[in-house]
């Protein structure tokens, strides 16, 4: 009962209070990939207990985190233009409140921008948890100094906010339910000027709010991911994530691969594949993840990813 009554007032809040002139186009901060693991699985999320991560993924996981510190890193370069700094920490330092940071950056001088969350996961019972991110946004346009052609160089800063939340419910030891709420609410307040005097002002933008609904389920050798993404007043196009997960050597080497579209109409299809490679000594354990993706549709998409973690127990 309590599981069903925390969803139904997070959806009802988010219809109450969101913006009907809400963007359906979402352009900046968007997620274009911030995990190779990710990447490789079809951009599943809900269930990925991946230590730090879950400050990025679902800040529920952050309950289930075993290890007293976990770090991972993500260095990559989007179509080639834009640089992607991803950084993530978590502990469970402190009894019962797990806690992660996590920090994303991206562009150059003509246009950067960056978030900084810090996230929290609680578990009111063993199968039920629940978790909250709250983030930063910041923005900087127009520092390139060869922009600077007859005054008319458009400058600008913008500043903002952002929460996450994420439930989580185990059914069996192998089965998992997830939903997740990406800029329940959020604001980003823009400043520009420049341009001859033509580009003075200020104005606030909304981040085009979504929910997941994810499903997995595993046994010792493979691990299956479902996650349905739908945008709130249509403003993303309904998707289907799959991946999947192969236990090829004593949970040292996996394999993995995945597939993401539009639910619909089978549009905008992605499909990824990669490797994890995590090894322990003592009490650190060093993680490698290497992903894969190409899009069929789209000329020139396909990169690779390589992320690296370190977990303490």
């Amino acid at each position: 009962m309590k599981f069903k009554k925390v969803i139904a007032a997070l959806i009802i809040s988010q219809f109450a209070i969101s913006d009907d002139e809400l963007s359906s186009i979402p352009g900046a901060f968007v997620d274009v990939g911030y995990s190779a693991k990710s990447v490789s699985m079809g951009m599943v999320q809900t269930n990925l207990n991946e230590g730090a991560l879950s400050a990025i993924f679902n800040p529920s996981n952050l309950a289930n985190e075993k290890n007293k510190h976990s770090i991972y890193l993500n260095n990559f370069k989007l179509r080639n233009l834009d640089n992607y700094l991803v950084l993530a920490y978590s502990t469970n330092s402190i009894q019962n409140i797990p806690m992660g940071i996590l920090l994303i950056t991206n562009g150059d001088e003509l246009w950067s921008e960056s978030q900084i969350g810090v996230s929290i996961g609680y578990s009111f019972t063993e199968t039920f948890g629940i978790g909250l991110t709250s983030k930063i946004y910041t923005v900087s346009a127009g520092n390139n100094k060869d922009g600077e052609i007859q005054d008319l160089q458009v400058s600008g800063d913008g500043f903002g906010f952002g929460f996450d939340s994420g439930l989580q419910y185990k059914l069996t030891e192998t089965q998992k339910f997830a939903l997740v709420f990406k800029n329940l609410f959020s604001s980003v307040s823009y400043n520009s000027s420049g341009g001859g005097g033509l580009a003075e002002g200020s104005y606030n933008e909304n981040i085009p709010s979504h929910y997941v609904f994810g499903y997995s389920v595993k046994n010792k050798s493979v691990s299956l991911f479902l996650d349905i993404l739908n945008g709130y007043k249509n403003d993303s196009p309904k998707e289907v994530r799959i991946g999947s997960e192969w236990n090829i050597f004593r949970n040292i080497i996996n394999l993995r691969g995945g597939y993401r579209s539009e639910l619909m109409t089978g549009e905008n299809k992605m499909y990824g594949f990669g490797t994890g490679i995590q090894y322990g000594f003592k009490n650190i354990e060093l993680i490698l993840n290497l992903g894969y993706f190409f899009r069929p549709e789209e000329e020139n998409m396909n990169e690779m990813r390589v992320e690296i973690g370190f977990n303490v127990k």
